[in-house]
């Protein structure tokens, strides 16, 4: 199966979230690809967490999303990620109330595997919106706070998770991986344009890169989930002891959408 997994209490895209890219451009003359029918039920699950990604035959399955959750999967990219400080005007059922979907792409559709059909998940989930949601949306530009991520020394020097990596990636496969845990990450080539990506998703704002590094590192990151745990620092005390970063608050001009019109689906 191909699957996207989301952790979304509060809501946080794993591993630069949601990897997708100008492969989910359709051309302008070609109608954006729908499910020929999708089934909503309200989720019953007391779970945080939840699971969304295309089966054989061309079968979509969510179970226990947020519409939150939808819509960032729908409107992220790669290149252009997207996190909660940036969706405005959005009521609080939408981040709260949880959704089962199952769905089928069309017949001509359905014979493509789970990962090329996982490319075009964006589509699929923005025809789904606003067809079962009245989903309306645009883009503005706003001065948001956001944090900028900068070396904690002023002689460059690094922490003692945080290092120059001497992987081949993506041949040297174990090196390369990307590593997930509850309050914890870590990579053996990890790019910065991940490493944002990953605080921004786990604070909830967007981070700017301004610590002027290149290449790729070996990066072990843990950080307590809970403020008044003893046994790991918080994320931003992390970042400083560990990395020998610092994520310092500001306010820059960030790309959000706004939700102009959203309503809950009629459960089938």
């Amino acid at each position: 199966m191909s699957r996207v997994v989301l952790l979304l209490a509060p809501i946080v895209i794993v591993a630069c979230l949601v990897r997708l890219n100008g492969q989910t451009q359709q051309a302008p003359d070609h109608k954006p690809p729908s499910f020929e029918v999708a089934s909503i039920k309200p989720s019953d699950s007391l779970d945080s967490g939840g699971s969304a990604g295309f089966q054989a035959g061309g079968r979509f399955r969510a179970v226990n999303i947020a519409p939150l959750g939808f819509i960032v999967m729908a409107y992220a990219s790669q290149d252009h990620p997207l996190f909660r400080s940036q969706i405005i005007g959005a009521p609080d059922w939408i981040g709260s109330t949880r959704y089962n979907v199952t769905a089928k792409v069309s017949d001509d559709l359905a014979a493509q595997n789970p990962s090329t059909l996982g490319r075009q998940m964006p589509l699929f989930l923005r025809a789904l919106l606003q067809e079962r949601f009245n989903l309306q949306v645009h883009h503005e530009t706003r001065e948001l706070p956001v944090f900028a991520l900068r070396l904690l020394r002023k002689d460059g020097r690094l922490g003692p998770q945080m290092r120059p990596s001497t992987a081949t990636c993506p041949g040297d496969r174990d090196k390369c991986s990307l590593h997930f845990s509850a309050g914890g990450v870590s990579s053996g080539a990890m790019l910065m344009s991940a490493l944002v990506g990953i605080l921004a998703s786990n604070t909830e704002r967007v981070v700017i890169d301004d610590t002027g590094l290149q290449g790729a590192f070996d990066v072990t990151l843990e950080w307590s989930l809970t403020q008044d745990s003893t046994d790991k620092p918080s994320i931003f005390g992390a970042v400083e002891e560990e990395l020998g970063l610092k994520l310092e608050p500001t306010r820059a001009a960030v790309d959000v959408l706004v939700i102009d019109h959203v309503e809950k689906p009629t459960p089938d």
